[in-house]
C-alpha cells in the first residue's frame, strides 16, 4: 500500500524531474526545523505548547514505542482526535515510523468507526478515552470483536483504561538510548510513497478513502506558502475539522516557513475569537459555516482580532457576500 496507486511510475518521475514534487519528506522537514530554530514554537493548544525540538524528541520517542509495540511498516494506525498538540505531532511520527496515517472525525461514531476500521485493515487507533459524555473507548470496545485485525489502542490523556496503551507514557519514555536512530530512517516513508490516507465524503453515506504520498501534498503546501506570503512570523490556527481539508495549511504550509500553529480543541466562535487574541493568528482556518457564525455573531466586536490578515476558508463554496463581509469585519 506504500506505492501509489493514484499515479503510475511515469508520471511520479515527471513530476520529481520537474522538481513539482519535493525531495523532503515533512519528518525531514520536521528534524531541520529541530536543528535550526529548537526553541522556536511549532504548536500550542489550551493545555500545552511544544517547541521545534520538544516535537522532534516527542516524535521519536513515538516512532520507536509504535516499533517497539510490533506495529509493522505500511501498517494502518487511525486517529480519531481533536485539534490538538498531539495530532499535529502524531501525523509526523506516523510517517517516520513508515506507519500509514488516516485522521478522521472526533464526530464519527460506532457505524462510521467499524467501516473505516474494518475496511482499512487497521492495526491501531489513536483516541481519547471521553470528550464529554461520550467515551471512545467503550466504543471501540464494543466493536472490536467484529474487528480482528485492530490490536492497539492508544489513549491520549491521563486516564487509560486496562486494555489500551497510554501514548503519554509513550511519549516520555526514554527510548532513544536503546534503539539505533538507524532504525527510524529505515522505516521512514520515502517522499513519493503513500504516508496519508484522507477521507472523502460521498454519495452512499460512507466516506471514501483517499490515498497520498506526502510530496503531492507539500507540492500544494508551497503554493500556500506563496499565496499567503507566509512568514515565520505567521500564525496559523487550526479552527477547522480536524481530519484534514480547511486545515492543510496547518499540517503542511507552516513547517515550510517554518510557523507556530495553534490549535483550537472544540470550535464556537467565541473560543475562536479568544484563541486568535490570545496566540495572534494570522491566518485561520475554517470552513464557511464556520466563519458564518463568526463574522455575525454578537460578540465579534468585543475582541482584538486585528492579527489576522488573511483566512483560509475550505470544504463547501464561500459565499461572495460572506467573504466581504469577513473582510469588512
Amino acid at each position: 500500500m506504500a506505492k501509489p496507486t493514484r499515479y503510475s511510475q511515469e508520471t511520479i518521475d515527471e513530476y520529481v524531474k520537474k522538481k513539482l514534487w519535493k525531495s523532503e519528506t515533512l519528518s525531514v522537514i520536521f528534524d531541520r526545523n529541530a536543528k535550526e530554530h529548537p526553541q522556536e514554537v511549532a504548536v500550542e493548544d489550551s493545555k500545552s505548547r511544544v517547541t521545534w525540538l520538544e516535537a522532534k524528541q516527542w516524535i521519536d520517542r513515538v516512532v520507536f514505542g509504535f516499533i517497539e509495540a510490533g506495529i509493522k511498516r505500511d501498517e494502518v494506525l487511525v486517529i480519531q482526535l481533536p485539534n490538538s498538540v498531539e495530532l499535529y505531532l502524531l501525523r509526523v511520527a506516523a510517517e517516520k515510523a513508515g506507519i500509514l496515517c488516516l485522521p478522521v472525525l472526533r464526530t464519527m461514531r460506532h457505524r462510521e468507526m467499524e467501516y473505516i476500521l474494518k475496511r482499512t485493515n487497521a492495526t491501531g487507533i489513536v483516541m481519547p478515552r471521553k470528550i464529554g459524555d461520550f467515551d471512545y473507548f467503550d466504543m471501540i470496545e464494543s466493536l472490536r470483536p467484529r474487528l480482528p485485525s485492530l490490536e492497539y489502542v492508544f489513549i491520549v490523556g491521563d486516564e487509560t483504561p486496562q486494555g489500551a496503551i497510554s501514548l503519554k507514557e509513550i511519549s516520555q519514555k526514554v527510548l532513544e538510548n536503546k534503539y539505533p536512530y538507524s532504525l527510524i530512517e529505515e522505516s521512514r516513508f520515502k517522499v513519493t510513497e503513500v504516508s496519508l490516507i484522507n477521507l472523502t465524503t460521498g454519495t452512499t453515506g460512507f466516506p471514501k478513502f483517499v490515498e497520498y504520498p506526502i510530496c503531492a501534498r507539500l507540492a500544494g503546501a508551497v503554493s500556500l506558502v506563496e499565496g499567503f506570503r507566509l512568514t515565520s512570523k505567521d500564525v496559523i490556527g487550526a479552527l477547522g475539522p480536524a481530519a484534514g481539508g480547511p486545515n492543510n495549511p496547518v499540517y503542511y504550509a507552516a513547517p515550510l516557513v517554518p510557523c507556530k500553529v495553534a490549535m483550537l480543541e472544540k470550535f464556537s466562535p467565541e473560543e475562536a475569537f479568544k484563541m486568535i487574541e490570545k496566540t495572534k493568528i494570522t491566518i485561520p482556518c475554517v470552513v464557511p459555516a464556520q466563519l458564518a457564525l463568526m463574522v455575525q455573531h454578537p460578540a465579534l466586536k468585543n475582541y482584538d482580532l486585528s492579527s489576522v490578515r488573511a483566512w483560509f476558508s475550505c470544504g463547501a463554496p464561500l459565499a461572495y457576500s460572506l467573504g466581504v463581509e469577513a473582510e469588512e469585519k
